[in-house]
């Protein structure tokens, strides 16, 4: 197995919480973060399902989606908490100058998850916490207090190694107030905001047209995949996310004109995760498939503030979400030339019925010909003799139209002819 591909499947691995990972070692907090063009429901739908199959426990906390649309049915190890139709959305206040306590705080549910927890059979080996959007948090209580929820949800809720995944669609956000002027997006990612302790994955979610866009369009080199890694174009990241900002508005002539398909949306598909991790255990660092940089320095740790980086493709195989190489879902266009194999001249005049090629003492006679209407010239490009007439350097006399009346002119412009 390379590196590559260990990488690959200890990534899924701490997706789907399979016991090949080790969670004893910290909590793990992953935002899963989509798009206008690339929704992350289906993926959060396959997290649930691949989670149910390792039988450990699931807590599902839905604010804005009905949780059957999550779930096939009821079991022991997996509990919901609904607060889709909680009274707090009708108490929304119009401005910051009328503010509204909700009726639902975050302490509130906090309270409702550890009762829920209590009804889930001790014999789990661990606890996966999914929240289906992160922007009805931020409506209801703000981002401190998501933040501080999630922060208690990952270390105090149970003494079991718990995971996190929290669905984040940016493009929902409401607009930032005085009150409180912090961009959501980046404090997910802010380790001021977030304990040291807990590992961080953040997964983008893109459509594999924006791949096909970059590389085939705009010239990006595409991962190049090597044993000890994977070699990225240093401007493919950034230009990831320009060109899926700059597709939130298609209708906008200053676009790039490009709607791309949402894929995975009825469970088949393929898709793109850029994704970016902090304070990865040793066993997923000595696996990397791109350079890890360590900024903790000054002391040693078994959970050292690194940062990972990569991308990868996620599939729909036979109902379940695979993952694979960059390469194997994205269309490098190439242009293709034929080996046209030229047969010698002999050949094919020998099967022509007729010729209309000249032969060599025809192209002579012909090249000997002097034309009569092309000029000879000095060797400075100068006219030096033409047909009837023999010019004496490059000038050129001017000429002059000579035109005489006669009867048949009408001179008079005041009196018409009467002749005309």
């Amino acid at each position: 197995m390379t590196n590559r591909t260990a990488t690959r499947e200890l990534l899924v691995d701490l997706i789907f919480n399979k016991p090949s990972i080790n969670l004893n070692s910290s909590p793990i907090f992953i935002t899963l973060q989509d798009s206008s063009y690339q929704s992350g429901l289906p993926i959060l739908r396959q997290i649930i399902h691949q989670t149910e199959i390792t039988q450990n426990a699931i807590l599902l906390i839905t604010l804005s989606y009905d949780p059957n649309g999550f779930i096939e049915k009821p079991k022991a190890h997996l509990r919901t908490l609904d607060l889709s139709l909680s009274p707090e959305i009708d108490d929304w206040p119009l401005s910051d100058d009328q503010p509204s306590e909700p009726a639902i705080t975050s302490q509130t549910v906090l309270k409702l998850a550890q009762a829920e927890l209590k009804n889930i059979p001790p014999t789990q080996n661990s606890i996966t916490i999914i929240i289906d959007s992160v922007t009805e948090c931020v409506r209801r209580w703000k981002i401190r207090e998501t933040l501080k929820l999630f922060n208690q949800l990952l270390t105090t809720l149970s003494s079991l190694p718990t995971r996190l995944i929290v669905l984040e669609s940016p493009q929902l956000y409401p607009p930032r107030s005085q009150s409180d002027p912090i961009n959501p997006s980046i404090a997910l990612r802010s380790s001021s905001f977030i304990s040291n302790t807990v590992t961080q994955l953040h997964l983008t979610i893109y459509p594999t047209l924006l791949l096909d866009h970059l590389i085939n369009v705009l010239g990006i080199s595409p991962p190049l995949m090597i044993d000890t890694g994977t070699v990225y174009d240093s401007r493919l990241f950034s230009l990831l996310f320009e060109l899926d900002q700059s597709l939130l508005n298609p209708f906008d002539s200053n676009g790039l004109g490009l709607i791309s398909q949402s894929l995975l949306v009825n469970g088949h598909g393929t898709c793109l995760i850029s994704y970016i991790t902090k304070n990865v255990s040793k066993p997923f660092n000595t696996l990397a498939s791109v350079s890890v940089l360590n900024v903790n320095r000054s002391r040693s740790s078994q959970h050292q503030q690194s940062r990972l980086r990569g991308l990868e493709g996620l599939k729909f195989d036979q109902g379940r979400l695979i993952p694979v190489p960059v390469n194997s879902i994205v269309v490098k266009k190439t242009r293709i030339l034929r080996d046209l194999k030229t047969q010698p001249k002999d050949d094919w005049e020998k099967s022509m019925t007729f010729k209309l090629s000249l032969t060599d003492q025809q192209r002579a006679d012909r090249e000997a010909v002097a034309l009569p209407y092309l000029p000879k010239r000095a060797l400075d490009g100068s006219v030096i003799e033409a047909p009837g007439e023999i010019y004496d350097g490059p000038k050129v006399k001017e000429g002059l139209i000579v035109y005489e009346p006669d009867s048949a002119d009408d001179m008079d412009d005041e009196e018409p002819d009467d002749e005309l």
